[in-house]
């Protein structure tokens, strides 16, 4: 139910007649993706159903749910190195209390590391902390690209924890 409204009016004395006003929440006829090029619309739904969200067609619309596969998505560009992907959904009337969501992308560029540097450290080399950090390595002649060299916040953090308890 998106809105309740109740009046009451008299008729006559000691008599109230009580006028109940219903609107539906609008119903979402389906949902889908635009200017994703990078991951696929079948991916990203793969992805949300995976994560366990997932917007139903056919059900009320609740903006607490399409702000939840926003974010969902948000999330899955940044696990593929896309940590600056904009994601705004846009709801359009298809019809009497009808809807239909479209998530609006913005891949935005890969985050690739271009060198890992480390300051203040006396007791180990830079190469050997350099060899520490498992999931993250920096360009170079021998690796100009791969996919330790894109940075995404998962394998950073997983990098500095393993990093951590290693020395």
């Amino acid at each position: 139910m998106e809105e309740l409204k109740l009046e009451s009016e008299e008729i006559a004395p000691g008599k109230v007649r009580l006028i109940v006003t219903i609107r539906e929440r609008p119903k979402v006829t389906e949902f889908t993706f635009s200017g994703n090029k990078k991951l696929s619309s079948t991916t990203l739904k793969e992805k949300l159903d995976e994560a366990s969200v997932s917007l139903k067609r056919n059900v009320p619309l609740r903006m607490a749910e399409v702000q939840k596969i926003k974010k969902a998505v948000e999330e899955v560009y940044a696990k593929e190195g896309y940590a600056s992907a904009v994601i705004e959904p846009v709801i359009e009337e298809v019809g009497t209390n009808l809807r239909k969501v479209t998530f609006k992308v913005d891949e935005g560029a890969k985050i690739r590391i271009g060198s890992v540097r480390f300051d203040g450290n006396e007791v180990f080399s830079d190469r050997t902390l350099r060899r520490a950090l498992k999931k993250v390595k920096q360009k170079s002649l021998w690796r100009p690209w791969g996919k330790k060299l894109i940075w995404s916040k998962d394998t950073w953090g997983e990098t500095r924890r393993t990093s951590r308890s290693t020395t």
